[in-house]
């Protein structure tokens, strides 16, 4: 008869204490494994948001005199029309980057001039319309397409009911006339203001070709920004590079919070596992002195004794993480049906399982060492008194 099979056999005879073990054991992996598989659902939905909502960082050219916004940065003099602009040298460095470096998952840049439609001031946006819908995948048509050449606009929702005009309407704008061919649906951001045309179309218009009033660069990932970031400013030291932080921090906040709580319980439920497992295999040593007292006298080294108890606890481990990994995974499940979308889709890892068999087996090992050097120093003689 080998250890293993002792073991296994004494598993089965106290199937009650060694299911308390089992549920104890089971409970820290599937808090570990329910935690881990939030933060990573929700990183994996706060990244998808940012790479479907929007640019992380914008480049504009340096100035003291800041008076045109888009958003909530100030681009340019209005009084003046005299805004600065950045060159095709600087869009040339920023294509460059994205060839290089890899971490640009699309860039766009813009031309912002300020001109009146119906007696209305309004800016106007010159753009790659390609390269902006790659960026902003989440603009939609109210009514109409979006424009197909160079002599057409897009025109926000709020700026198309604040100038009054609709598709397939005429602008002029810079004294030349261009048409309306679509609305876009309402976004909540600046670009509702916006009327939108052709890149080249507002240089030619406005005598500024080649120029432009900044670029939005989109990261591929979060973890890209911070670093994107400064190879732009090395590549561009003229230009002012800055972050939009907003949702980068909303991320860092909200996962920083949620790890220190996802850990906090995580090491409460161990210290209760491991207080369980020490309890019961305690008790199960005490139960057992006789039959270890046997095994002493009959030949049994104490290392034999203790890797019995200890093959016990690893057998138990192994259980436990299979039946918490179990557990955990069809609690995380439930999260996105409770947050209604707001965490994405959680996906098994044969990661995760390892390493919630890897905590079970530990806790377990470490718990018993202490019941094990116990039953491994039984006095035989002592234990085979009660017979």
């Amino acid at each position: 008869m080998t250890l293993r099979t002792i073991a296994l056999k004494n598993i089965v005879r106290r199937k009650g204490k060694m299911a308390l073990v089992v549920f104890g054991l089971a409970l820290a992996v599937a808090t570990l494994v329910s935690v881990v598989s939030l933060i990573r659902a929700l990183q994996g939905t706060v990244d998808e948001k940012l790479n479907e909502y929007g640019f992380n960082i914008i480049v504009y050219p340096r100035s003291k005199e800041m008076l045109i916004k888009y958003g909530d940065m100030v681009l340019g003099s209005v009084s003046s029309y005299q805004a600065p602009a950045l060159g095709p040298a600087e869009v040339a460095k920023v294509a460059l980057e994205n060839k290089t470096q890899g971490r640009i998952g699309g860039y766009s840049p813009k031309l912002l001039e300020v001109d009146k439609v119906n007696g209305k001031r309004v800016l106007l946006a010159g753009i790659d319309f390609r390269a902006e819908r790659r960026i902003k995948k989440w603009w939609l048509v109210e009514n109409g397409r979006y424009p197909a050449r160079d002599n057409e606009v897009f025109v926000g929702r709020t700026a198309a009911e604040k100038l009054g005009i609709e598709t397939n309407d005429n602008i002029t704008l810079a004294g030349r006339t261009l048409r309306v061919a679509g609305i876009l649906m309402q976004t909540g951001s600046q670009d509702d203001d916006l009327i939108f045309a052709d890149l080249d179309k507002v240089g030619e218009i406005t005598g500024k070709a080649g120029q432009v009033s900044l670029i939005e660069v989109a990261a591929k990932r979060t973890e890209d920004v911070a670093p994107l970031v400064k190879s732009l400013r090395r590549a561009l030291p003229g230009a002012t590079i800055q972050s939009v932080r907003q949702a980068v921090e909303f991320k860092g906040r909200a996962l920083s919070q949620l790890i220190k709580f996802g850990l906090g319980i995580t090491a409460i439920i161990i210290f209760i596992s491991a207080l369980i497992v020490f309890t019961m295999m305690a008790s199960a040593v005490n139960e057992r002195k006789v039959e270890i007292g046997i095994f002493r006298a009959i030949g049994f080294r104490r290392r034999k004794i203790a890797t019995i108890i200890l093959t016990e606890a690893v057998i138990l481990g192994l259980i436990s993480g299979l039946v918490g990994y179990a557990m955990g995974f069809g609690l995380a499940q439930l999260l996105p049906i409770v947050s209604r979308g707001a965490v994405g889709v959680i996906r098994p890892s044969l990661m995760l399982a390892l390493a919630g068999a890897a905590l079970s087996v530990g806790i377990g090992l470490v718990a018993s060492l202490i019941p094990a050097w116990r039953a491994a120093n039984l006095d035989p003689v002592e234990a085979l008194k009660s017979l």
